[in-house]
């Protein structure tokens, strides 16, 4: 059962870097050549090592989780998310630290994790895994009724045409 959960984990985050990187190589594509200045005039006044911690950061905590360093993992989501509140990177991270308790079997921190996913991050890609997860966390907690809540609230069942 554990080693399913660990399986799970690594392939979402297998998932999760690919689209990352190919988002980045398409927005690379796309401004490659491009003056900078011209895309954002502020971007002079954005310092580059930000973007660059932001980044080194969470790279570095994708990495922690794959060796299953899971505590150096959340202290390094934590540090990203209090560092970069409004970051590329937040909505990840609240996903994966929720992974993270959730594997530790800290319901109470993961279920508060997801559901900050989910209430600040409403369109975030990861909110229909975040929605999963709290469904299995009230099924481990023997509490099946609201399992079963979680589970079906954000069901989208298609229209007929």
């Amino acid at each position: 059962d554990h080693r399913d959960l660990h399986l799970s984990l690594r392939r979402q985050r297998q998932m999760c870097i690919r689209d990352r990187l190919e988002g980045i190589l398409l927005v690379q594509e796309e401004i490659e050549g491009t003056n900078i200045d011209v895309l954002d005039p502020l971007a002079g006044l954005i310092e580059e090592d930000d973007a660059s911690n932001e980044f080194d950061l969470w790279s570095d905590s994708l990495q922690l989780i794959e060796d299953g360093r899971f505590a150096e993992a959340s202290e390094k989501l934590r540090y990203l998310i209090l560092s970069f509140p409004e970051g590329n990177f937040i909505g990840d991270a609240l996903f994966w630290l929720g992974e993270i308790y959730f594997l530790q079997e800290n319901y109470i921190d993961s279920s508060d994790s997801f559901n900050e996913l989910i209430s600040t991050y409403a369109e975030h890609s990861r909110v229909p895994d975040a929605n999963f997860k709290l469904g299995m966390i009230s099924l481990r907690s023997e509490d099946s009724n609201k399992a079963k809540a979680v589970s079906y609230t954000h069901l989208t069942l298609p229209t007929k045409a």
